[in-house]
């Protein structure tokens, strides 16, 4: 002690140095930990990203190639439907006259027609059945509208024909999409391409029972390649009936697609009951049931040039 007396500066460096020295040797370890830790975590991200390689392994050259030649095949496959649906919607299409007046006598024919075979294969039809077509029970579409709406008629006569084979007990209602909507799609359409685009559709009278809105998650269509026209037809019968109707609609020279099928049960009739006494007649096991079926169907309607190629 009197040594550091004597020798204050001495004791006050030797201090300061051991102070120092303490200070960078915990420097030292706290490094060496977080050093530690990184390590740790590196370690642990490397385990995880070869986990995920073999989870989820590269593809091989082979691999790839093949991937290849699936894509070009789907493409090829795709272009020939696309080319088979535009020949049969361009053979199914038929003139259109291009006066309201006219359209109004068309679709009047059409219904007097369809009702005529609706007596004659009694199926039962409400007396003002207009099969969609109410909103021009007393006038034809408005010229901007005319030619998608008897495009629809059109679509609709195919429908109803390929019903009433069918079987069914009766024909409960037709809907179709707004022609409206459908020609404003177009149009917005037609912008985006860089088009010019006509005047706002108008319509004179609008029969709500006529329309329903599509739900465009089932939808076929897509945005500057295909374009579809909605239909909902609502009918009564037995299983069979539906059965026969989806075939007919398969087999049409229209390019039909089903988009939903909705079943409900009608009320059920009175149940037989077997009596206490013996009997002759046969007691059926399974009953004949009626359902309504509501299947909504899409028209493509054109078909537009695939844009782009393979990549």
């Amino acid at each position: 002690m009197s040594w550091l007396k004597r020798n204050s500066f001495l004791g006050a460096l030797i201090l300061a140095t051991t102070m120092i020295v303490g200070l960078e040797s915990w420097l030292l370890w706290q490094t060496r930990l977080d050093a530690s830790r990184a390590l740790t975590g590196l370690d642990q991200k490397k385990r995880e990203r070869e986990d995920l390689q073999q989870r989820l392994p590269q593809p091989t050259a082979e691999t790839a190639r093949m991937l290849a030649d699936e894509f070009a095949g789907t493409s090829a496959k795709l272009l020939d439907a696309r080319a088979a649906i535009s020949k049969r919607a361009g053979r199914t299409a038929t003139p259109t006259p291009v006066k309201s007046i006219d359209a109004y006598f068309e679709i009047a024919r059409f219904v007097e027609t369809e009702r005529a075979a609706a007596r004659r294969l009694n199926i039962a039809i409400r007396s003002d059945e207009h099969f969609g077509f109410s909103s021009h029970a007393s006038e034809g579409p408005h010229v901007e509208i005319l030619s998608a709406v008897l495009g629809q008629r059109a679509a609709v006569e195919k429908l109803i024909d390929a019903l009433f084979t069918a079987g069914p007990v009766a024909l409960i209602g037709v809907q179709r999409e707004r022609p409206v909507a459908i020609l404003q799609r177009k149009s917005q359409d037609q912008a985006r391409l860089g088009k010019s685009v006509g005047a706002k559709p108008e319509t004179h009278r609008d029969e709500p029972a006529d329309f329903f809105d599509p739900v465009y998650s089932i939808s076929l269509r897509a945005t500057g390649k295909i374009e579809a026209n909605a239909f909902r037809v609502e009918f009564s019968g037995q299983t069979t009936a539906l059965r026969n109707y989806l075939n007919a609609l398969a087999g049409s020279e229209m390019p039909f697609f089903v988009r939903s099928v909705e079943v409900e049960p009608l009320a059920d009739l009175p149940k037989t009951t077997i009596a206490s006494g013996a009997s002759s007649a046969p007691v059926p096991i399974v009953t004949n049931s009626l359902s309504r079926f509501r299947v909504t169907i899409e028209l493509l309607e054109s078909v537009d040039e695939i844009e782009g190629t393979a990549r």
